[in-house]
């Protein structure tokens, strides 16, 4: 790279990411409490770690319990910066897109030939607006976004030692670990990572490039978090293996749309696109940029795998294919020179902006500075109250929490989805009324797959069992009855007609008195306890 595009070119897209990641952190705290359903559970999961609570013992999931570990670090951070565990999260992700596209970036530069490496800045760009966009659809933080941020360098580094053959050891194991360990959060998520190696491979016929520090590093994760499962204390490795897998196993089909839905959903699409652009769109096919965009369409190929595999059709487990489509886009981008950019004096050396450094470099840094003193002064002062009143504006379950409990009260919301009562009790600080976080098994015992009538009957008084157990020990302040329609169970038209109708209300609930009806949930307050509506 010439000195003319090294110094210049690349301190004004430095400034320029700069700008956007600012802007980026700007949106974080303008809503410091607007995660995703499941990335509020399992940061709730992550606080109830650190109180000393055991996974599938003390609180329930169907998920591995990497996801839970991970969460640790916001909920113990959270503990000592002056934020509320949600934007504690947030920040961390931010934080965390921030390492991966810089250092994707930094990569890139040495990977690419010098006439190409501005081709980094157009993808980082790219990215860094990516992340936005799932900050501003809620879907930030969610597990396919961990993935992706964390194998996109290792990616980078895979496309540097496919290119040149050379790559640091250190940071080559580093970043092998890094995306092991997201990869293992799902297992098809390794289906991604063999993708582009597939392409390679055959692009450039050689074998010996397979094993290297990186990729022993990332075969390794997957199997030291397979072994850790012996080491588990026997409650915590019972519950998971002989309780919540077999179940999930058998029954988590009832959580299945027919593949015509599936076919039907725009989000099946974005990796085909990927996929299609990178190798039937190709300028200039032999530049080792295409290589790199094809890596990504073969990623994005194997992102929709990933969709079709998970069966369910929800848009987030898009997360990676609209990601990869991002990437391939950029890097075609770049090629169609849009903005009339012109060579660099030596003419090999890509394109170099033509306007006036000085000036735009001081703007982008007063730009860059103002942001983030905006965003200082906006967390310490009016983000977080801002924001929840907005909550509260929007909610009228939520409305109803905040006026019926208090802070660290426990509250019991029966739905068979993770919605409503997540995020809703980790954005105001509400603690599960039951050991079980969401109400998976109704809809899975309903189903009866797997199963026979008898042993489905068996597991059903079990279960009902504990969540009577559950509501007698911790004495929840309020319980919530979902009564919109269960689109998943056979037998049950909502979980208030299904608790109500098998008596589990009159039975277990005694203490209880209904409330009423609001946002979709049955009310029940304790006996005694003053409501602040009426119907």
């Amino acid at each position: 790279m010439s000195e003319e595009y090294g110094a210049s070119n690349r301190r004004l897209w430095q400034l320029a990411l700069g700008l956007l990641f600012a802007v980026h952190l700007a949106l974080v705290f303008k809503a410091p409490l607007a995660v995703s359903h499941d990335c509020g559970m399992y940061l709730q999961t992550g606080q109830l770690l650190l109180a000393g609570e055991r996974p599938y013992v003390d609180f329930i999931d169907i998920n591995p319990p990497l996801i839970m570990y991970l969460n640790v670090i916001p909920a113990a951070l959270a503990r000592v910066l002056p934020f509320p565990p949600t934007a504690t999260f947030l920040l961390l992700v931010w934080l965390l897109t921030l390492f991966s596209v810089l250092t994707t970036r930094r990569i890139l530069h040495r990977a690419l030939p010098a006439d190409e490496a501005f081709h980094a800045d157009f993808l980082a760009a790219a990215l860094t607006l990516g992340s936005i966009a799932l900050l501003l659809n809620s879907a930030f933080g969610q597990r396919e976004h961990l993935f992706f941020l964390a194998w996109l360098p290792f990616a980078a580094l895979r496309f540097q030692r496919w290119e040149t053959g050379e790559a640091g050891r250190a940071g080559a194991v580093g970043l092998g670990i890094f995306a092991g360990v997201f990869a293992s959060l799902k297992p098809h998520f390794f289906l991604i990572v063999a993708a582009p190696e597939i392409y390679w491979l055959a692009a450039h016929r050689r074998w010996r490039t397979l094993p290297a520090p990186e990729t022993f590093a990332l075969a390794a994760m997957p199997l030291l978090y397979a072994a850790h499962f012996l080491f588990l204390p026997e409650p915590m490795k019972s519950g998971f293996l002989n309780d919540v897998l077999p179940l999930v196993a058998k029954g988590y089909g009832a959580y299945d749309k027919p593949l015509r839905q599936i076919f039907n959903n725009p989000s099946l699409w974005p990796g085909l696109l990927a996929f299609g652009l990178a190798f039937l769109f190709a300028a200039r096919r032999q530049a080792a940029t295409w290589r790199l965009a094809r890596g990504f369409g073969a990623a994005g190929l194997g992102a929709t795998a990933v969709f079709l595999a998970q069966h369910k059709g929800w848009s987030y487990h898009a997360i990676p294919s609209w990601l990869t489509l991002t990437a391939v886009a950029a890097l075609a981008f770049g090629y169609a020179n849009p903005f009339g950019l012109t060579n660099a004096k030596d003419g090999a050396n890509g394109p170099s902006l033509v306007a006036p450094r000085r000036p735009l470099t001081a703007m982008l840094a007063a730009l860059i500075a103002l942001a983030v003193a905006a965003c200082v002064h906006y967390a310490a002062s009016t983000g977080a109250p801002k924001h929840l009143e907005r909550l509260l504006a929007g909610s009228t379950l939520a409305q109803i929490v905040q006026a019926q409990t208090q802070p660290n009260d426990p509250v019991l919301i029966v739905s068979p989805e993770v919605v409503p009562a997540y995020p809703l009790l980790a954005q105001l600080n509400r603690r599960p009324g039951s050991r079980f976080l969401w109400f998976y098994w109704i809809p899975m015992i309903q189903q009866r797959a797997g199963m026979t009538d008898a042993e489905a009957g068996e597991l059903e008084t079990r279960l009902l069992g504990q969540l009577a157990n559950d509501i007698r020990t911790r004495k929840p302040t309020a319980i919530f009855l979902a009564t919109g329609k269960c689109w998943n169970c056979r037998t049950s038209h909502s979980m208030y007609t299904y608790l109500k109708g098998n008596g589990f209300v009159a039975r277990a609930m005694s203490g209880y008195v209904e409330s009423g009806a609001r946002g979709g949930m049955a009310v029940f307050l304790p006996q005694g306890a003053t409501s602040f509506y009426s119907d």
